[in-house]
């Protein structure tokens, strides 16, 4: 997967995970919406504060954002 978690929106009724592709552009995605990847769609199943599940294939995969040096 190519996609990488920059940050999340937490509330109720309106959750979003904001996702940096390979070229630098930045997708906003809610729960249950999908983006495509270099190896098939990317489903987010779960957003949380910092962190993110994900379907990808027939994975689940957990994605945190990267800790602020």
């Amino acid at each position: 997967m190519t996609l990488r978690l920059v940050g999340t929106v937490n509330e109720p009724g309106h959750s979003v995970a904001m996702f940096q592709k390979p070229d630098g552009a930045m997708e906003l995605c809610g729960l249950g919406q999908s983006i495509d990847d270099a190896g098939g769609a990317v489903t987010v199943t779960r957003i949380e504060a910092q962190k993110v599940t994900v379907q990808y294939g027939s994975q689940v995969l957990e994605l945190a954002v990267a800790p602020t040096p």
